[in-house]
C-alpha cells in the first residue's frame, strides 16, 4: 500500500499534469486552437439541420403519398 502511494506522489498516472495543462494552454489559447473547435461546432450543426431539413423533407413526401392513398381507398 505504501508503495502506490509513493508511486502516485513521484509522477506516476498524472505526474506531469502541469507541463500537460500549461502545452493546453498554448495550444488551445495562445495559438487559437479554439477556433478550430468554433469551426467544428459550426460544422456539426449545419449537418444536423440539413439532415432534419431533408428528414422532414422525405417525411412530408411519404405521409403525403399515405393520405393519398388511403383517400383513394375510401371512394
Amino acid at each position: 500500500m505504501a508503495g502506490n502511494a509513493v508511486f502516485l506522489l513521484s509522477g506516476g498516472i498524472m505526474g506531469n499534469f502541469g507541463n500537460k495543462w500549461n502545452k493546453f494552454v498554448q495550444i488551445f489559447i495562445e495559438k487559437n486552437g479554439y477556433v478550430k473547435v468554433v469551426q467544428g461546432l459550426q460544422n456539426t450543426l449545419l449537418i444536423a439541420v440539413v439532415g432534419m431539413l431533408i428528414g422532414v423533407l422525405i417525411g412530408t413526401i411519404i405521409a403525403t403519398e399515405i393520405g393519398r392513398a388511403s383517400c383513394r381507398e375510401r371512394v
